[in-house]
């Protein structure tokens, strides 16, 4: 007869699973946010200063007119800021299901848009995926989102 171990306590198994949950979408937010934000967007920006600022060439808005997007330069200003910001809060964990559906749809879009292109296609379908994990499944409990709905959730005692 096998010798009887202790059974961890049911509160002690929900904290476990809880913080695991936690850390694993923590680890999802900033990996995905950080790939979008210092490998996709960044580099966007500092091509948008250099042309506002140096008058050197940015390829962003030149690529969007030769697809048929109109005023392709205040557009290619406003998605490198919207996916600068998005990103960042993505990784913070502020407005994370608004920020995670904007970069999903931003990334469907390029997918589609880059479909003859299948590395650039694929790599725009994972950020979606991630991205729409991060929407469907929340912030988790490191997030200011968390802290947010704690402060506006507390009750002034009567």
């Amino acid at each position: 007869m096998p010798p009887e171990y202790p059974r961890p306590a049911p509160v002690a198994a929900k904290v476990a699973q809880s913080f695991a949950r936690s850390m694993g979408l923590l680890t999802l937010r900033l990996v995905t946010g950080g790939a979008l934000l210092f490998w996709r967007a960044w580099a966007q920006a500092e091509g948008a200063w250099s042309f506002i600022w140096q008058k050197t060439p940015w390829d962003l808005p030149q690529n969007l007119s030769a697809m048929g997007f109109p005023l392709a330069l205040p557009l290619g200003l406003a998605l490198v800021l919207l996916v600068l910001v998005s990103a960042l809060f993505l990784m913070i964990g502020l407005l994370t299901r608004l920020s995670a559906l904007i970069l999903a749809t931003l990334a469907i879009v390029a997918s589609a848009l880059y479909h003859a292109y299948p590395a650039a296609a694929e790599t725009a379908v994972l950020y979606a995926g991630a991205c729409l994990a991060c929407a469907w499944i929340g912030p988790g409990a490191f997030a200011i989102d968390r802290v947010l709905l704690a402060l506006t959730s507390r009750r002034p005692h009567s």
